[in-house]
């Protein structure tokens, strides 16, 4: 095994034992989803809980809200409208 597929499998190992939420980003689309998705409008699955195939940018906030951890996503247009926005609470 080499040592860049072992090192990644063990950042990932500890990734998934942890309670976190991650983020990556392709300026191409957005979309929220709890698995990996499409990059298409019409292929809208169960596991997206937002599509939209129209660029933009996104925006995470993070604040407490009677003292737990709240993390609030808001995807944005190109021209800065807001289009989405999905609350992460803690649990």
């Amino acid at each position: 095994m080499r040592q860049s597929q072992y090192e990644g499998d063990l950042v990932r190992k500890f990734m998934s034992e942890q309670k976190m939420v991650r983020v990556s980003g392709d300026r191409h689309c957005q979309y929220v989803s709890k698995d990996a998705g499409e990059w298409s409008q019409q292929n809208f699955y169960p596991e997206h809980i937002y599509l939209n195939v129209v660029g933009g940018f996104l925006e995470g906030s993070v604040f407490q809200l009677d003292g737990k951890p709240r993390l609030i996503f808001r995807h944005d247009s190109p021209d800065g409208d807001l289009l989405n926005e999905y609350i992460v609470d803690s649990q």
